[in-house]
């Protein structure tokens, strides 16, 4: 469970998404975020896309962002509300 979750981004309406950031209780962070709509649809085949990204404490709270937020943004970045 994690111990705080902030979201990053939102966009509402046909096409959405969201992204959240959480910090676990071991200090681990996760990062996830998901895109809906009829361009998902058309594009996947399914009407939503999810992602995720994570990594453990023990690589340390600035590797941790680094390679979580590398990982997700460049998934996400067909996502509107992340430029």
């Amino acid at each position: 469970m994690a111990s705080h979750v902030t979201e990053i981004a939102r966009q509402d309406g046909a096409e959405s998404c969201s992204m959240h950031l959480a910090l676990e209780h071991d200090g681990g962070i996760k990062m996830d975020a998901q895109d809906i709509g009829p361009t998902v649809t058309q594009i996947w085949g399914d009407d939503d896309y999810e992602i995720l990204g994570a990594c453990a404490a023990c690589f340390g709270v600035q590797t941790c962002l680094r390679i979580v937020a590398r990982e997700v943004l460049e998934s996400v970045r067909r996502c509107r509300c992340v430029s």
